[in-house]
């Protein structure tokens, strides 16, 4: 439509809408040459609109776009429709364009976005578009109508903001509601009608001062979403969140979209985040192939990693979490047979510490049944299996002690009359007798017999001796003195007592034991090459969790502490599942019995005790014995 000076007359609130939409707006006259540009199609062509109006649709979109813009609009004009197509654009890098053609009385209207992401959409949008064109042939026909252009135009605006998915409220110069859409009588309640004749902002905002802050935030209308908390007409709150723009005539527009679920999937996700991360498992999330996306605390604490250094990375990166085998196998049952796939693997973190986790990895599907995602947990079960195995060898070793117990009353009987036999034979023949010595070697296997007899009835606590209460230091160093006369002298032993009295309820000589049977092992292991014991007696509180963790007969409270350490050959991990099996031993055959630290391991449970070992090949061993005092 032209006005008395032959220009094109101006619709403020075409361009107005126009400004704000986000797509590329052309109107050309009818020699195809550029009138306006709104500001997204200078954005897109990254040039100025002063550049972009006044040049040619060719100039602006040369080559083969503006052969098929001609061509289209050409064969559209004779049938009296608009036009539409899609061209890649090689001065925008190949971008894939949607342009839409519509005629006007001036020349043509343009309409042009990227779809290059937007493939997924075509549908929707192919059903937009034969709806826009529907609109625009039976505006076509009103704008033939010259005197109804203008009111025609509006009644298009109206259909259109009727049918967007937004809520939108026009307020004039004045603040008075000019306009809702269908959307917001939908969702706040109140129809066009209603909002014409209230005060539709004191009703959505009864609270007079968040109502003064809402208008504020209207009155500014900068660029941007505010989320507000709007009352409907039943009462309820909708959530959601507002635009405000003011038109050129002192108008304005206020653009909402209800976030409600958007909320309520927010709250749901900070709940679920929460119980997650409050969690004892190490929880990781995976995509489809395979990339961290997702690590809880619990996890960053078992692979010694913070979550900045996991996430991005590969399930092939966890290494100590899965070997080639396991990793194949997972990857088979979680990705190609859709099924959980569950293992325990032992790992060593910076600080030294073995552990055991149980991990287990499952398939996340989507409603198409489309894999998404991979879900890691891991727990660590060290403690358990600790338990569990401490629990099996008290068992097992109960069992040998009862066995060891009948064995040695037996043997206790049957070398009693053979003792007593040999030294009354020893007495009858004199020393004189050549079968003195071979009576006197009987007798003296004899007694190194009654010894084993001995012990094995301390290991399994047939014969427990009686118990008083003492003083362990005192004990601590006669059996120091005595272990430094009978080891040699290529080894040094550093001995400290931490406290001047521990008292306990135990056997002296008991306690002796211990100490030279653990200060003998230690010399055994240091015998070839030398090296330092270091004995100590200091004092230890346990609480409920670091009883439980050394032994689950094991109370709380407070212990006298004897650690005995040393610097020899060390041990492996299998090794230190027997040395305290009676008849075990690394020595040779005749150098011992593979009874001295059964032995000892009795006496510290019959005091109700608990021995343990802490060893490495090469470094050495350090052994253990909390006693309760009293």
């Amino acid at each position: 439509m032209q006005d008395g000076t032959g220009k094109a007359a101006d619709a403020p609130g075409m361009r107005a809408l126009f400004n704000r939409l986000n797509m590329g707006v052309l109107q050309m006259d009818a020699s195809a040459r550029i009138t306006y540009a709104n500001p997204f199609a200078s954005e897109m062509l990254h040039q100025p609109q002063e550049e972009i109006q006044g040049r040619l649709f060719h100039e602006v979109f040369p080559g083969g776009v503006a052969r098929r813009f001609y061509r289209e609009v050409g064969r559209a004009a004779a049938h009296g429709t608009a036009a539409s197509f899609e061209a890649n654009c090689p001065a925008l890098e190949n971008v894939r364009l949607l342009f839409r053609c519509v005629p006007s009385a001036e020349g043509t209207v343009v309409f042009f976005e990227d779809i290059t992401e937007l493939e997924n959409a075509r549908e929707n949008l192919a059903r937009t578009k034969q709806e826009l064109e529907h609109r625009v042939q039976e505006r076509m026909k009103n704008l033939r109508r010259t005197s109804r252009m203008l009111e025609e135009q509006k009644e298009l605006l109206v259909t259109i903001i009727d049918n967007i998915p937004v809520m939108l409220i026009f307020f004039d110069s004045s603040g008075a509601v000019r306009l809702v859409n269908k959307a917001f009588e939908r969702r706040a309640g109140w129809s066009l009608g209603e909002a014409r004749h209230m005060n539709l902002m004191a009703a959505m905002f009864p609270d007079p001062v968040y109502r003064k802050e809402v208008w504020e935030f209207m009155m500014k209308a900068r660029p941007g979403w505010k989320d507000l908390e709007l009352t409907t007409r039943t009462g309820k709150i909708l959530q959601s969140s507002w635009a405000n723009v003011f038109l050129s005539d002192g108008s304005q527009i206020g653009i909402g979209i209800d976030i409600s679920e958007r909320i309520q999937m927010e709250k749901e996700l900070v709940r679920l985040v929460s119980a997650i991360e409050q969690a004892d498992e190490g929880v990781v999330i995976f995509d489809h192939q395979w990339r961290i996306e997702y690590v809880d605390p619990a996890f960053e604490v078992l692979s010694d990693l913070e979550k900045q250094e996991l996430i991005g990375r590969s399930i092939r990166d966890l290494t100590d979490f899965f070997s080639n085998e396991s990793y194949r196998d997972m990857v088979g049952r979680a990705e190609k047979q859709g099924k959980k796939w569950t293992g325990r693997r032992r790992r060593k973190k910076k600080s030294g510490e073995i552990i055991e986790a149980d991990i287990g990895v499952s398939p996340v599907y989507d409603n198409q049944g489309r894999i998404i995602n991979y879900i890691l947990l891991a727990r660590d079960v060290t403690d358990e299996v600790r338990l569990q195995h401490q629990l099996l060898q008290i068992q097992k070793m109960e069992a040998i002690g009862n066995l060891a117990g009948g064995i040695a009353q037996n043997l206790k009987n049957a070398l009693t009359p053979i003792l007593i036999d040999t030294e009354v034979l020893m007495q009858d023949v004199g020393e004189q007798d050549s079968s003195y010595p071979i009576l006197e070697e009987m007798l003296q296997a004899t007694y190194q017999g009654i010894d084993l007899v001995r012990n094995l009835l301390i290991f399994s606590r047939r014969t427990p001796p009686a118990k008083a209460p003492m003083d362990l230091v005192p004990t601590f160093r006669e059996a120091m003195n005595f272990l430094r006369a009978s080891l040699p002298s290529t080894i040094e032993i550093r001995r400290a007592a931490k406290v001047k009295s521990a008292r306990v309820l135990a056997d002296p000589a008991q306690i002796k034991q211990v100490l030279i049977n653990l200060g003998s092992n230690a010399g055994s292991s240091m015998q070839k090459t030398g090296g330092v014991m270091e004995v100590r007696l200091s004092r230890d509180i346990l609480d409920a969790e670091s009883a439980l963790r050394i032994s689950p007969d094991l109370t709380p409270g407070r212990y006298a502490r004897i650690e005995v350490r040393d610097t020899g050959m060390g041990m492996d991990e299998e090794t230190m599942r027997y040395i305290f099996e009676p008849f075990f031993t690394t020595k040779g055959k005749r150098e011992g019995r593979g009874l001295g630290l059964p032995v000892v391991q009795g006496i510290v449970r019959g005091l109700k005790g608990a021995i343990t070992v802490d060893s490495e090949p090469g470094k050495g061993a350090t052994f253990t014995v909390l006693l309760p005092e009293l």
